[in-house]
């Protein structure tokens, strides 16, 4: 096996292959998208492509939508989803009956004059195909055959949408069904459903929920790292155009992912296809972020303006750079802390980056060992055993703690977050050390411990009660 010939075979099929709305549902290898839009008729407003987290006003969009995921099948045989939008409630699911696609679409709160529900057919990424609608259906036409869709919903008629190919519009004043290759009532489709629904739920009480999906699990790893630059790291971000954030890196977690993907899934050609990358990157982190002393800083390169965007200027070889690469963008850990343009490092000698990056070198250890990469592994350990000095000197006897530390005046930053705790990724702090950083720090109530757990920054921070991203009680931790 090799990861092409993984992706072909995985390209099959109904999936959320469009990452541009959640309630799109295509086929491959056909590249046939069936997306699912409504029309509101208090305001007017069309919602044509819905996201998870959109903000309002974000790009312009007033409302915004807010959809909350429900179940969803690691191979997309049955999904769900609500959306609330323009003060309506909308249940959409979704199940996948040998290669045959049931949408199931329930209004759970309306407006006084009922919605109007829209299914859009057409090809993504240049795929060949075309649509047509034939009375209530729509025709699709693929190099592999036809596919016709059908709906159980009452038609309506409103050519006031942007809507740019044919599709199929209905009364969303009750349940609609709409069905592929075979016309179904809105009573079959919703049994189909539920079985669909129900069948999910026995899987997932068993291995499954360990298990998952090891395509979904190797193409999520491998196209990240698809995207790594020619200097070795894999960048904060990716654009379609080419562009990246190519002054600064995504923090070192692969190897540590790959290795517990493998540890599940026990596919020794994954990480054989990884590997090389994935030292690639840890060298990169050893060259560019780590101080002599071991211990490591988050940086920003310089870069040469190539698309014109503002990330690369905005934050470019400057303290809010460095803190992006950290990915806890506006971090209060960060504030103030001088930026060195000569290393292209912040003067701040950091506890998480260090711990993550022994991890890093521990994980691709036990990786070269699953492949016999044995002559790797004396410059890992080498790499990893300064990483583990230079994150011994930022214990604080004193305080039982790991700090990050100022490189310019040698002071320790008293501002801590969950990354302090990284530390314990070392083989090398001691049972006495671990104990004294959970009874002191962690189980303190004025610092982490509490209802919620945990804070992204000490509740004893002067920035906790901002209450903003990074800043405070909540954020990805």
């Amino acid at each position: 096996m090799d990861y092409a010939l993984m992706k072909k075979r995985y390209l099959n099929g109904w999936h959320t292959w469009n990452v541009r709305s959640v309630l799109s549902h295509v086929h491959m290898p056909d590249g046939l998208a069936l997306n699912v839009a409504f029309k509101e008729y208090r305001e007017g407003h069309y919602l044509k492509e819905t996201l998870v987290g959109r903000f309002t006003d974000e790009y312009g969009r007033e409302p915004a939508e807010t959809a909350f995921p429900g179940i969803h099948a690691f191979d997309d045989s049955y999904t769900e989803m609500s959306v609330e939008w323009c003060d309506m409630v909308i249940k959409v699911e979704s199940a996948v009956i040998e290669d045959e696609l049931i949408l199931l679409i329930t209004p759970v709160k309306t407006h006084a004059r009922p919605a109007m529900l829209v299914l859009e057919g057409g090809f993504l990424w240049g795929k060949p195909g075309w649509v047509e609608k034939s009375g209530q259906t729509l025709i699709t036409h693929t190099p592999s055959g036809e596919r016709v869709v059908y709906t159980s919903g009452q038609p309506m008629e409103d050519s006031n949408i942007p809507v740019q190919t044919a599709f199929l519009a209905v009364s969303l004043d009750r349940p609609v069904a709409f069905s592929t290759g075979t016309p179904r009532s809105l009573e079959e489709a919703q049994r189909l459903t539920e079985h669909c629904k129900k069948a999910h739920e026995m899987k997932t009480a068993g291995f499954m929920a360990a298990l998952g999906s090891p395509e979904l699990a190797y193409s999520n790893l491998r196209e990240i790292l698809n995207e790594q630059t020619k200097e070795g790291f894999v960048p904060n971000f990716a654009y379609a155009t080419g562009q990246c954030s190519s002054d600064r890196s995504q923090p070192p977690v692969g190897s540590a992912m790959l290795l517990e993907t493998y540890r599940i899934h026990r596919e020794k050609w994954i990480v054989e296809d990884m590997y090389p990358a994935l030292l690639a990157w840890n060298l990169w982190f050893a060259g560019h972020r780590m101080n002599d002393s071991g211990a490591l800083c988050w940086g920003s390169e310089r870069i040469p303006v190539l698309y014109g965007n503002r990330w690369e200027t905005d934050g470019v070889n400057s303290t809010f750079g460095a803190a992006l690469e950290s990915g806890l963008d506006n971090s209060p850990m960060y504030d103030d802390v001088p930026f060195n343009r000569e290393t292209n490092r912040l003067e701040l000698e950091d506890v998480g980056l260090t711990g993550l990056y022994i991890l890093d070198c521990r994980s691709l250890i036990e990786l070269a060992k699953i492949i016999g990469k044995n002559a790797d592994i004396p410059g890992l350990l080498k790499r990893m055993e300064k990483a583990c000095r230079g994150l011994e000197n930022l214990w604080d006897e004193e305080n039982g703690f790991y700090y990050n530390r100022r490189t310019d005046t040698k002071k320790f930053s008293r501002r801590i977050s969950p990354t302090n705790f990284y530390a314990l990724f070392s083989p090398y702090v001691s049972s006495e050390r671990q104990r004294r950083m959970a009874d002191e720090h962690y189980y303190n109530p004025d610092e982490f411990y509490g209802e919620w757990m945990m804070p992204s920054i000490a509740r004893t921070d002067a920035a906790y009660p901002e209450q903003n991203y990074w800043r405070g009680l909540r954020f990805r931790q």
